[in-house]
C-alpha cells in the first residue's frame, strides 16, 4: 500500500507539472537565470506609480521585481520622495523631477514631491527614466523619442515622450 501512495504522489506532481505552464511573461520571471532586484518603496504610491515605471525597465532586463525589504546580496532599488534642490549633474538643480543615485548596495531613486499632480503619463515616465538608469543608463538622448531624454520640450509643455527604451537602450539593459 505504501508503494501505491508515493506512486500516486509522485504521478500526480508530474501530471501538475505537465498541465501547468507559464505565460511568456511569467516564464521570464520565474527563470532559474533570473535575478531578483528588490524594490524598497518609501514614496507614495496614491501619487506615483511605481511599479508601472519600473515595469517598463524590468521588461527588459532579465531580472524581476520584489517589492519589500531589500536582501544583503541582491540589486536593490530605494525609491522615495524629496522636494527643493538636488546635487544633479555638478550643479545644485531645483527643477528636477526624478533623480537616481547608485551606491554599491543598489540605487537610491528619488521623486520630486512637488510633482505629485502631474499627470499619470509623465510620472510613469519620469519613474521609467529613473529606473533605466538604475539598470544601467547613465546616457540622456537628445529627441523625445523615447524615456531617457533630459530637459526638453517634451518634459515642459511639449508632447511627452513614448514610455519605451531604444533598441541600444534595450541592448545596454539586457547586459543588467
Amino acid at each position: 500500500m505504501r508503494k501505491f501512495h508515493v506512486f500516486a504522489v509522485v504521478l500526480s506532481i508530474m501530471l501538475g507539472g505537465l498541465m501547468w505552464s507559464p505565460r511568456p511573461a511569467e516564464a521570464a520571471s520565474t527563470s532559474l537565470l533570473a535575478q531578483p532586484v528588490y524594490v524598497e518603496v518609501y514614496a507614495n504610491t496614491y501619487y506615483w506609480p511605481v511599479k508601472a515605471g519600473l515595469s517598463v525597465v524590468d521588461k527588459h532586463t532579465g531580472t524581476y521585481l520584489v517589492y519589500g525589504a531589500c536582501r544583503a546580496g541582491y540589486r536593490c532599488i530605494r525609491v522615495s520622495e524629496r522636494s527643493g534642490c538636488l546635487w544633479l549633474q555638478e550643479k545644485w538643480r531645483c527643477d528636477w523631477i526624478g533623480a537616481t543615485y547608485l551606491w554599491s548596495w543598489g540605487a537610491q531613486l528619488y521623486l520630486n514631491s512637488s510633482h505629485r499632480k502631474d499627470g499619470y503619463t509623465k510620472k510613469v515616465i519620469a519613474t521609467a527614466h529613473e529606473g533605466g538608469h538604475t539598470a544601467g543608463l547613465i546616457a540622456h538622448t537628445s529627441t523625445c523619442s523615447d524615456v531617457m531624454q533630459w530637459r526638453l520640450p517634451c518634459w515642459y509643455g511639449g508632447p511627452l515622450p513614448p514610455v519605451r527604451f531604444n533598441s541600444s537602450q534595450s541592448a545596454i539593459l539586457a547586459t543588467h
